[in-house]
């Protein structure tokens, strides 16, 4: 199975991503992919969630709003990484 980082943010939008949290990893899991999960909140930021991501990740999965996405992108773009 190749690795997956799934990052995502319980509190963006009306949360629906923490209901939808098994049916996320059991179609990724059919797929052939392990999901490396990272709960954003007020201790864990991007950053943080980003700091393993050169560790032989096959792609990144991101759950949450528009500011959550617009921040890892820039992110992504700031450390080199391909989007």
């Amino acid at each position: 199975m190749e690795k997956v980082k799934f990052i995502y943010n319980p509190f963006a939008g009306d949360h629906y991503i923490v209901d939808q949290l098994d049916e996320v990893i059991a179609l990724h899991q059919e797929y052939g992919f392990f999901l490396v999960p990272c709960r954003l909140d007020n201790h864990v930021d991007m950053a943080k969630a980003m700091e393993d991501i050169k560790d032989g990740y096959h792609h990144i999965l991101i759950a949450g709003g528009d500011g959550t996405v617009d921040i890892l992108v820039n992110h992504m773009m700031d450390h080199g990484i391909n989007l």
